[in-house]
């Protein structure tokens, strides 16, 4: 098992990662590879014999880093692939003086609500909710409601 950090060839490993991980939502093949142009420093994947185990992308700002997507192929859950590429995140942030990282969460989607909160309990950071986004759209069908997330990485 090997962990990469993406470089911005690498867009098509999360756009496809993201397509065979359900209930992630899919984004173009466009957004992936904006995403991992501008922010390839803090976008990680685990591969093992040339397949790919899981992924994590982020975006980030001045203040705090974004976990925008995680994905673990099914096969490989529930056996720490998760945490190593939090880890890969929450050593990134430490080492670049970042102080928060944040994320949303469907409701619906326990499992990745229970993986976090289990890495933050861990290493002693604060998992506090720290609002919503609440999305509808009638005109174009579309309806999407997280939970947004906010852990404190000062004092782990």
């Amino acid at each position: 098992m090997e962990i990469f950090q993406a470089y911005s060839k690498d867009y098509d490993i999360f756009y496809r990662s993201a397509s065979v991980n359900k209930p992630l939502d899919v984004h173009t093949p466009y957004t992936y590879c904006v995403v991992v142009n501008l922010f390839n420093d803090c976008c990680f994947y685990i591969k093992e014999n040339d397949e790919i185990i899981g992924t994590i992308m982020c975006v980030k700002n001045n203040e705090t880093i974004f976990i925008w997507q995680i994905a673990v192929m099914e096969k490989y859950r529930k056996k720490g692939y998760s945490h190593k590429l939090y880890d890969c995140v929450f050593n990134y942030a430490k080492n670049n003086n970042y102080k928060k990282i944040c994320l949303s969460i469907n409701p619906q989607n326990e499992n990745s609500y229970y993986a976090i909160q289990k890495y933050c309990l861990k290493h002693n950071y604060s998992f506090i909710k720290s609002g919503n986004v609440d999305i509808n759209l009638p005109q174009i069908n579309f309806e999407e409601f997280e939970d947004i997330f906010e852990i404190n990485i000062a004092n782990g």
